[in-house]
């Protein structure tokens, strides 16, 4: 949406994710934690299909997408992958496909250059 609206909103989303963790330890209930994970991708997709592009590259955040839902199903898949591979849980693999998409998003940062803005509608 802009920088500024990231700035404002930063530190209630991060109070917001630790407060889930807390939550999850204080009562054993995962909902929040869980939704927490998905609701935000959710956000991301809206975002990308709502809101103009500003910058070059917007598509790498579907690669990013792509690899968090990877991850995602290697964490649901993780004594499966275990079971299959003999040394490596899905666990493992979801904090290294993970790690891939935070390397696409410096990769993407790096790369991105800004678009002129798009004249306003009539």
């Amino acid at each position: 949406i802009g920088a500024r609206a990231g700035l404002w909103l930063l530190w209630p989303l991060v109070i917001a994710g630790a407060a889930t963790v807390w939550w999850w330890r204080r009562t054993g209930n995962l909902w929040p934690y869980a939704g927490a994970q998905y609701f935000s991708i959710v956000l991301i997709g809206l975002l990308l299909v709502l809101f103009p592009p500003r910058y070059t590259r917007g598509k790498d955040l579907l690669w990013v997408t792509g690899c968090y839902l990877l991850a995602k199903a290697a964490e649901a898949l993780d004594r499966p992958i275990f079971t299959l591979t003999g040394f490596v849980s899905g666990h493992t693999l979801k904090h290294l496909i993970a790690a891939l998409a935070v390397c696409w998003v410096l990769r993407m940062l790096q790369k991105r250059s800004g678009l002129a803005p798009s004249p306003p509608a009539p």
